[in-house]
């Protein structure tokens, strides 16, 4: 083999080499980024309250209410957490009353706990869990605490009535759904976002 082959033979797994060691660098910094992106949005959803396409989000500690006819839920999420971006995972706390009074108070709220988790994994994500169950609601879960107006988000489910009010409160005696400075939302008002510091919720 003359100089000239073996020259260009180095050249090219030189080059190889190279190509390789960038796209390494390259992929690192991209998970970098994705990375800085989601807990930089973790935090913002630990302070503010969200209204989105189709959902709504308050921090974690902090209730939101669900009404429609004569039932009514609290919910609270008390944790979420995440193993890196492929596993997402999120409690919460909820209370259902269904006489019609929205009184949470009373011996005949019904309660619990419940737990959440999804997968960004086709052979994983038939064991996710995404719905939120609270009395006779039905209403789906996005990482980290978003709450849907019903049981999917597809724009083909028709929208049921629900409606969804964020709060500060933190103690389930705090609550009243009848609270003239609660503002509710219906799924309807899917074309606006709404961002709003916690503290400045009312």
């Amino acid at each position: 083999m003359n100089k000239t082959v073996i020259g260009c033979l180095l050249f090219a797994l030189v080059t190889l080499f190279s190509g390789c060691a960038d796209a390494a660098d390259q992929s690192a910094v991209t998970d970098a980024e994705r990375e800085k992106k989601s807990l930089e949005g973790e935090d913002y959803l630990k302070k503010n309250v969200l209204i989105g396409s189709g959902s709504v989000s308050t921090p974690v500690g902090k209730f939101m209410l669900v009404r429609n006819g004569n039932n009514a839920c609290a919910i609270r999420f008390t944790s979420f957490s995440r193993s890196g971006h492929s596993a997402f995972y999120a409690e919460y706390d909820w209370y259902y009353q269904g006489d019609g009074s929205g009184d949470f108070t009373k011996a005949n709220v019904k309660n619990g706990h419940g737990s959440l988790k999804d997968y960004d994994h086709r052979l994983l994500i038939m064991f996710a869990s995404k719905l939120i169950t609270c009395g006779s609601f039905r209403l789906f879960w996005a990482y980290p605490s978003h709450v849907g107006f019903k049981e999917s988000n597809s724009q083909k489910v028709p929208d049921v009535g629900n409606e969804i009010a964020p709060t500060k409160w933190s103690d389930l005696s705090e609550v009243n759904i009848h609270n003239p400075l609660i503002q509710w939302y219906r799924d309807v008002e899917r074309s606006r976002r709404i961002d709003i510091p916690i503290e400045q919720l009312w």
